[in-house]
Parts: structure tokens; sequence; C-alpha cells
């Protein structure tokens, strides 16, 4: 027979787990559909507003503006007409894009892979480095058309974060253990 004890701790460990998996779900939800939206709104207004900026002053040297903009957390992909490419900030894990899609901003749509990133279960689009899950804008700078791709460099943007997360342990079993 099973101590009281015993009892206390299986059931506490189970309210553990299922209040775990109730929230990993409920979040989940949440996010692909509030935030999900919401935020590829929000990347969409930051690269429309690169676009016009270049467009409003023909002067500047778009390599430099765009590295300068990388550095404060995005990571960027730039392509032309012709077919040049550029990269800008930290590298994408998967540069799979394809040709349509690059046609498709090129003619001046609005390319929103962030928004059409699939539902699944475990992974969002907010953490999948690949250059198809981002937001593409039409470019113009000195009578040439670009296609520009932008998301946010997560691993830049939450850096300070994961050495929290990995520190915390230490931490509390520094507290607790003494």
């Amino acid at each position: 027979m099973k101590s009281l004890y015993v009892k206390f701790v299986l059931l506490t460990f189970g309210i553990m787990m299922l209040s775990s998996i109730l929230a990993f779900l409920i979040s989940n939800s949440y996010y692909q559909q509030k935030l999900k939206p919401s935020n590829d709104q929000k990347i969409t207004d930051i690269a429309q507003s690169i676009a016009s900026y270049v467009d409003g002053h023909p002067h500047i040297n778009l390599a430099e503006y765009l590295e300068n903009i990388s550095s404060m957390g995005y990571q960027i992909f730039l392509t032309d007409d012709f077919g040049e490419e550029a990269y800008f900030g930290a590298p994408f894990r998967e540069t799979n894009i394809s040709v349509s899609t690059k046609e498709f901003v090129l003619n001046g749509n609005v390319y929103h892979g962030i928004l059409h990133f699939p539902q699944q279960m475990f992974v969002t689009g907010f953490f999948a480095n690949e250059l198809k899950y981002t937001i593409g804008v039409p470019l113009r700078h000195n009578e040439k058309n670009y296609a520009l791709f932008l998301r946010p460099d997560i691993k830049l943007l939450f850096n300070e974060m994961h050495r929290l997360f990995g520190f915390l342990p230490y931490k509390v079993l520094f507290i607790f253990g003494s």
C-alpha cells in the first residue's frame, strides 16, 4: 500500500505535467491566432519603412544602410532583376526561397512568409531561421528594382535570455544547495 506521501508526490507531479501540456497548447494556439498575424504586420511595416527610406534617399549607399539595419537585429536578403544577391546580418540556416517568390516581390507585391508559415504543434515561424519565412517587399534604388526580404535575428535578440535560462538552474542549485 502506498503511503500518503507517495500519493501526494504522484498527484502533484501529474497536475504539473497536465498543467504544462495545457499551457503549451493554449500558448501555441494563441501565437497562431493572435501573435503571428500581429508579428507579420509589424515586420511588414518595418520592411516597408526601410524600402520607403531607401526610395526617398537616392544617394544613400544601399549596402552600408542595410548592413546598419541588420546590426540592429535583422537578417536581410536582397536580390535584383538580374539575379544578383546579397545577405546582411547573421546567415540564414536555410536559403530556400523559390525564384517565383523573388519574382513576385520584384513585380511589386508583398510576400508574407511569416504569416503563411504552416501551423505546426511544436514549431513556430518565429524561430524558423529560413529565408522563406521572411517578409519580402519591393524596393527601388537608383532606377533599379530590388526585392528585400527581412526577418528579426532571433539569436541576436534573445541571446541574453539564453544566458539567463542557462544560468538559472545553477543559481537555484547554489541557493538551495547551501
